[in-house]
Parts: C-alpha cells; structure tokens; sequence
C-alpha cells in the first residue's frame, strides 16, 4: 500500500489507475474527495438530506461496479458527475 501522503498527491485520474491495476480499498480516498461536494449536488436539487444521502451512496456504488469503463484520459469529476 502506498503512504497515505503520495495517495494524496495522485490527481484523481491517476487514483482510478491505483484503484483498477492495486488496490481496491483505496476507493475511500476518492470517496473523501468527493462526498461533500456530491451532498451538496444532490440536496441542491432534491432538498432533502435522507434521499441526498442516499442518492450519493448510491452514485459511489455505481461508480466503483463502473470505474472500469472510465476512461483515464478524462476527468473523473465529469464522469462522476
């Protein structure tokens, strides 16, 4: 596993390469990165907290079942997203 500080410094392309090709649990440092911003997304369209929450943990496990099909020479934000 890498140090915590290098995992940091990936760009969050270079974290989906890390988490296809090494490591699976470190899904949770992309999940970090994004989590409030995803909340904040959802409840501005929704304006409820329980189904932005929902709506949001939903989104990370569709992603994670698809981060194969990201393609790694755009940006994982637009993707997500």
């Amino acid at each position: 596993m890498a140090s915590t500080q290098k995992i940091k410094e990936l760009t969050d392309e270079e974290l989906v390469a890390w988490i296809r090709d090494r490591d699976k649990e470190m899904y949770q440092e992309l999940m970090r990165r994004y989590q409030d911003r995803a909340l904040r997304y959802a409840w501005s369209i929704i304006k409820d907290r329980d189904r932005a929450n929902d709506i949001v943990q939903e989104a990370f496990i569709r992603a994670f079942i698809n981060l194969k099909s990201f393609n790694l020479k755009k940006k994982f934000s637009n993707w997500f997203f």
